[in-house]
């Protein structure tokens, strides 16, 4: 489906937290917290992780999307 402006691209990571857990329910996107706080990070160049942290994030966000019902 086309994305709302409630998903766009310029969400903050709280805002985009807030917006899962307001769908999904905390418990559903808690394995998130760690993730998003480390792309925020990257996003704005301040970290850059190797890439046995990198698989690990990937895993995380990978696992929450398999995990998720379809619409």
């Amino acid at each position: 489906g086309e994305e709302g402006p409630e998903w766009g691209t310029a969400l903050t990571s709280t805002e985009l937290m807030f917006r899962l857990e307001g769908r999904w329910g905390g418990d559903s996107v808690s394995d998130l917290d760690s993730t998003v706080w480390v792309a925020e990070r990257v996003k704005f160049g301040s970290h850059r992780p190797g890439s046995e942290d990198a698989e690990v994030h990937w895993g995380t966000i990978r696992r929450w999307i398999e995990g998720m019902p379809e619409d």
